[in-house]
């Protein structure tokens, strides 16, 4: 058997084995397993199993196996890699402990002019892992009668430059007194210089959503760190909580289904990553979540480099909500209800972290048959 290892160069070293993983070698002799070991790892799946006509080589005989753990965004990055594979017409599974069964909750996507009139802007470009995530601006014109426009990154980061902007009103302040360094509980510590410059991203997108006439937007925020030594984690937060549809990944279709649920739902979303499945529960994650999504919240760094400003946020434990997800392609969705269960704040993933009891339809759709990578999250 062919085994591959994929590791995004963001994270730390991994263990090789964990909990969710432990038996392989009992796995077929004619199958190609992958240990997906963190997020940020699609391109390099690319590199190895893409031929330069486009088409996918993979060995073996039998579906491709990915293997996770329960850390670093190995889940998350699983899904699309699967999503991709499913799109062209390969077979593959999702190992991460036992997989739940249930009916498929994959529907047909039936809201069709739901964002008509909308307008959303992409900053930069999808970030190179979104594989399966390509979205047809002219298709999103005729499925939900938005329109999509292209934001350079170079505009972004021009007005950047033109900092500082002044600090929003309702941003809870970080440092106190004369103290000059705010030590996070995981990140590096962050100064005042740091949390200024996120701030101006914030005040660069509100100017670009200005200037372009915008009802929301996704940033290729990964950029930001070797460009500025940054994250757009603090921005999205406050644009959300502002009333804009705003993620991050340059995530086109997590962008439009956070604004298809805002207009079922009349309330925010929260972008999320899933981090791990455990019986009839759930671990989404990210590093972002709008600031009137959370009971309290507390500065972090971004997870994946350790530097910005990022949000752990507590989310209300025990109420309602739903998961949705639309496909790239704009002809599927998911919208399937779930609890809220209990928040934690660990290392190893992104800062705001929620469990929640979910529908063994669910819990099978995420391991068998994603629409994707990001979920949208609203309650």
């Amino acid at each position: 058997m062919k085994t591959y290892s994929l590791e995004s160069s963001l994270h730390e070293e991994l263990e090789q084995k964990t909990e969710y993983c432990h038996d392989w070698e009992n796995f077929n002799t004619d199958e190609c397993q992958i240990f997906v070991r963190s997020g940020g790892t699609e391109g390099i799946f690319l590199s190895i199993f893409q031929k330069e006509d486009g088409s996918l080589q993979i060995p073996g005989n039998a579906p491709l196996r990915l293997l996770t753990n329960g850390e670093s965004n190995s889940l998350a990055a699983s899904m699309e890699i699967l999503s991709f594979l499913r799109q062209r017409g390969f077979e593959g599974v999702i190992v991460h402990g036992s997989t739940p069964s249930g009916e498929n909750i994959v529907r047909p996507f039936c809201h069709k002019g739901i964002l008509k009139g909308r307008k959303y802007g992409v900053v930069g470009e999808p970030s190179d892992w979104l594989i399966s995530s390509n979205v047809d601006y002219a298709k999103a014109q005729d499925v939900l009668g938005c329109q999509i426009v292209d934001v350079p990154m170079a505009d972004l980061l021009n007005r950047i430059g033109k900092g500082p902007y002044p600090m929003p009103e309702g941003l809870k302040p970080m440092f106190e007194a004369d103290a000059q360094e705010f030590k996070p509980k995981f990140g590096r510590p962050i100064s005042r210089q740091s949390f200024q410059t996120a701030i101006d991203v914030y005040g660069a997108l509100k100017s670009i959503i200005a200037d372009y006439g915008l009802d929301g937007l996704t940033i290729r925020c990964f950029d930001l760190l070797t460009s500025i030594c940054n994250t757009g984690c603090l921005a999205l937060a406050k644009l959300n909580a502002e009333g804009y549809v705003a993620t991050c990944e340059g995530d086109v279709p997590a962008m439009l289904t956070m604004a298809v649920a805002r207009e079922l739902y009349g309330k925010n979303g929260f972008q999320v990553n899933l981090s791990k499945v455990e019986d009839d529960m759930l671990l989404f994650a990210h590093c972002t979540i709008s600031m009137d999504m959370v009971e309290d919240f507390c500065y972090d760094t971004h997870f994946e480099s350790g530097i910005g400003v990022a949000l752990h946020g507590i989310l209300p434990e025990g109420r309602k909500a739903h998961v949705l997800k639309m496909s790239s392609d704009l002809e599927s969705f998911v919208d399937e209800e779930v609890t809220l269960v209990k928040n934690q704040y660990e290392n190893k993933l992104c800062r705001t972290q929620i469990w929640v009891r979910q529908t063994s339809a669910l819990g099978n759709y995420m391991l068998t048959s994603p629409l994707g990578n990001h979920h949208v999250l609203v309650w």
